[in-house]
């Protein structure tokens, strides 16, 4: 599986898309290509953010490649018991995978 942003003007314009899963939101995104994603200088537009979900045992991050983001790869904030794991980072602008609160 491919998920891909706008690729034309990404190195001008430093914007891809992004992801926030919140609220009652659970992810399972296991061996998919994120690409062009991020936005750089904005807060919060990352190419994958579990957001707030507090316990969250059933999300699972595994086995994708970011590739070219403008901004942090993987932030985990306020969510925790997810499985992050075998994940591949390239060329990221930012941390690869980020802990925003440091006890997730």
């Amino acid at each position: 599986i491919l998920v891909t942003g706008e690729h034309e003007d990404f190195y001008e314009s430093l914007e891809g898309f992004s992801t926030k899963i919140m609220g009652n939101g659970v992810v399972d995104m296991r061996y998919t290509r994120l690409e062009y994603c991020g936005r750089r200088d904005k807060v919060g537009m990352y190419c994958m953010h579990l957001h707030l979900l507090g316990q969250c045992p059933e999300c699972v991050v595994q086995g994708n490649a970011i590739v070219d983001s403008q901004q942090v790869g993987v932030t985990i904030h306020g969510t925790h018991q997810a499985l992050i794991d075998q994940n591949t980072l390239w060329d990221t602008r930012a941390a690869g995978i980020y802990t925003e609160d440091g006890n997730e």
